[in-house]
C-alpha cells in the first residue's frame, strides 16, 4: 500500500505544529517571567525565538492550505457575487489600513466553485503586499462569460515583477522580492485552486502594475 503526498502533508503539518507548540509556550512563559527587568540583549534574543516560532507556525499553516488546494475532491458551487462579496468583507480592514480601493466592473449571474474566494483573496493579499509605495493600491476586477467559460480579469497598480521571472511566479516558495514579507505560497495556492476547478490562470506585468486572468468552465446553476 502506498501513501500519497495529499495524505502525508496534512499529517506532517499537524505533527510539526504540535512539536512547535511546546517550545513556543515555554518561550512565552519565560518572557512573562523575566518581564521588563530582563537584560535588553537577552530580551531581544527571546523575542527573536518567539517570532521564529510564529513564522514557523504560519509556514506550516500555509503549506496545509496549499496541500488542501491541490487535493482532488468535491467543492460546493456558489454565486460569483457571493465570492466577490466574501473577499471584499475579508479585506475591509487591510484596504482601510493601506488606503486601497477596489472596483468591480461587472458580475455575471453565474455560479463558481466556493474555493474561488480563496484564490481571489490570495491575489488581493499579493496586491497589498507588493503595492507601489508612491501611490495607494488600486485593484480592479472585470468578469465576463464567453460561451461556457467565465473570464476574470484582475489587475492592480502595484510594483509588478521582472518579466523574466513570470514562468516562476506560481512555483511554491518562489519569492521574487526577498525584501517584502511573504512565504512564496500565495500565488501557488491560487493556481492550485484554479487548476483543481479545471480552469487556467496566467499572469502579466507592466510598468503600471500586474494582471491575472482566470478562466473557469461554468457548470449549470
Amino acid at each position: 500500500m502506498t501513501t500519497g503526498w495529499n495524505e502525508v502533508i496534512p499529517r506532517l503539518v499537524h505533527d510539526a505544529k504540535s512539536l512547535l507548540r511546546k517550545p513556543h509556550s515555554k518561550a512565552q512563559l519565560l518572557d512573562r517571567r523575566i518581564g521588563a527587568n530582563a537584560d535588553p540583549e537577552a530580551k531581544a534574543l527571546l523575542d527573536a525565538v518567539i517570532g521564529g516560532h510564529l513564522e514557523l507556525g504560519r509556514l506550516f499553516t500555509r503549506v496545509g492550505v496549499l496541500a488542501d488546494a491541490m487535493e482532488n475532491g468535491t467543492h460546493s458551487a456558489v454565486p460569483l457575487s457571493a465570492v466577490v462579496l466574501g473577499v471584499k468583507v475579508a479585506s475591509n480592514r487591510a484596504f482601510a489600513d493601506n488606503g486601497a480601493s477596489w472596483e468591480c466592473f461587472s458580475l455575471p449571474d453565474c455560479v463558481v466553485p466556493s474555493t474561488l474566494e480563496i484564490a481571489l483573496q490570495e491575489l488581493v493579499d499579493n496586491s497589498l503586499r507588493f503595492h507601489a509605495l508612491v501611490r495607494p493600491p488600486e485593484i480592479s476586477l472585470q468578469c465576463e462569460v464567453e460561451n461556457t467559460t467565465l473570464r476574470l480579469d484582475y489587475r492592480d497598480n502595484g510594483t509588478g515583477w521582472d518579466p523574466a521571472y513570470t514562468g516562476r511566479l506560481f512555483t511554491p516558495f518562489e519569492r521574487l522580492d526577498a525584501e517584502r514579507s511573504g512565504l512564496g505560497l500565495g500565488l501557488a495556492i491560487a493556481k492550485a485552486i484554479v487548476d483543481r476547478a479545471g480552469g487556467t490562470i496566467r499572469a502579466a506585468t507592466t510598468a503600471q502594475g500586474s494582471q491575472f486572468v482566470i478562466e473557469l468552465p461554468l457548470s449549470s446553476p
